[in-house]
């Protein structure tokens, strides 16, 4: 009689189970790291915009903290000469810490100054500045359904922040939601952020082209670290080294909720690329636009009221056509990757 399968074969029988669960079970985690990051960038920006804290505060200390962490993590994780890596991508590491210094400024000033979901939306257009830095850094085309799509998202965000033309005047009536003067200049502050951030995006693609990766650790201490001296200087230039003896108790506790927030999204999101494309990441990211919207609901409900309906519809335009983006450039990954 036959006793059934042999050790041998009951050891590949289950290693190869686990394997499959492994390769399963892979990409459900990085979804759920992507998505825990969104809910903490969601949260960071809340905590912004409620803290009141100067712009060159909460860069110093978010600056310091993610360097000292991603310091250790790249002391850890990166196998090769950490001296060679930026040896051989100085120029490059250099630039993209540069412009996610400027969109980190941007980002925290417009997010004070302007309406959660107006931000969001701005924010939103990051996959837009991308494909042009692509064109100008990587020398990539953009193709018809991505210029399409690209179109069509600006013309969300002409219908978010509603510019004074007469156009929309005359739709709104005496029911105008247009923004004040100043909000309109922070507009043009924010959209800083996304095209910074998207330049530097590209830059660690232009990176990864070269002879040698830059591992993603060591990109992010370095943008950390450029981050950290920028609000060094900044805060030094405004009022000398008094970063915690002019904020009250409220505003320490919001420093210490964003310091953790930023953390946890850094760590959450460099994980999330390990196990998940970071097109789908992307995606998820995109979510900000109805989260915030709920934040804006339930903490500033008087702004709320003020939307009106193109608005609304501006919006709508914006997270469609940047999830169809997104969705468009994975599948197209996913076709290549299977040829």
């Amino acid at each position: 009689m036959q006793s059934g399968l042999g050790s041998n074969e009951i050891i590949k029988d289950i290693n190869e189970k686990l394997a499959t669960r492994k390769l399963t079970t892979r990409p459900i985690l990085g979804k759920l790291l992507a998505l825990i990051g969104c809910l903490c960038l969601a949260s960071l920006d809340v905590v912004f915009k409620k803290s009141a804290i100067d712009v060159q505060t909460l860069q110093f200390f978010r600056g310091g903290t993610q360097a000292f962490l991603f310091g250790a993590v790249q002391l850890i994780e990166v196998k090769v000469s950490i001296w060679t890596v930026y040896a051989n991508n100085w120029k490059l590491l250099l630039a993209r810490s540069v412009c996610v210094a400027v969109a980190s400024i941007a980002m925290i000033i417009s997010v004070q100054k302007l309406p959660l979901t107006v931000y969001a939306v701005i924010e939103q257009t990051g996959p837009l500045f991308a494909l042009i830095a692509s064109v100008f850094i990587l020398k990539e085309w953009i193709s018809a359904v991505e210029t399409l799509l690209g179109f069509v998202a600006f013309f969300g965000v002409v219908l978010v922040i509603q510019p004074p033309l007469a156009v929309f005047d005359l739709v709104n009536g005496n029911n105008s939601a247009t923004l004040t003067t100043r909000q309109y200049l922070m507009t043009v502050v924010a959209v800083f952020a996304p095209l910074m951030f998207s330049t530097s995006k590209v830059l660690v693609r232009k990176m990864s082209t070269k002879g040698q990766p830059t591992p993603l650790s060591v990109a992010t201490f370095s943008m950390a670290t450029v981050s950290l001296i920028s609000g060094f200087i900044i805060q030094f230039l405004d009022s000398g080294f008094n970063y915690l003896n002019c904020l009250s108790t409220t505003q320490v506790y919001y420093l210490f909720a964003a310091l953790m927030l930023s953390t946890c999204n850094q760590i959450v999101t460099y994980y999330a690329t390990k196990f998940e494309k970071a097109t789908i990441i992307m995606i998820i990211i995109t979510l900000k636009i109805p989260i915030l919207f709920i934040a804006d609901v339930i903490l500033y409900p008087e702004q709320v009221e003020n939307y009106n309906f193109l608005q609304y519809i501006g919006g709508a335009i914006v997270f469609c056509s940047v999830f169809a983006m997104m969705g468009y450039n994975y599948l197209r990954q996913t076709a290549k990757a299977g040829r």
